[in-house]
């Protein structure tokens, strides 16, 4: 599967292209952590940025 074929088989779940994207970046700066890719990872800002991404409006993950 490519990264094509991935983000239409998100989206084919309802998720919307740009969070089928950010999910897909996010699972491959995982990787790259732990070494399992070549890559450099995501910063955390850039983390932070493709997970309110992916989880869609409203939706930070954080308490306030």
């Amino acid at each position: 599967m490519n990264r094509d074929q991935a983000v239409a088989a998100i989206v084919a779940t309802g998720k919307t292209t740009e969070q089928a994207q950010a999910f897909l970046d996010l699972l491959g700066s995982a990787f790259a952590r732990r070494g399992w890719v070549e890559g450099e990872p995501l910063l955390p800002e850039e983390i932070e940025e493709r997970f309110n991404t992916f989880m869609g409006p409203g939706e930070t993950g954080r308490e306030t």
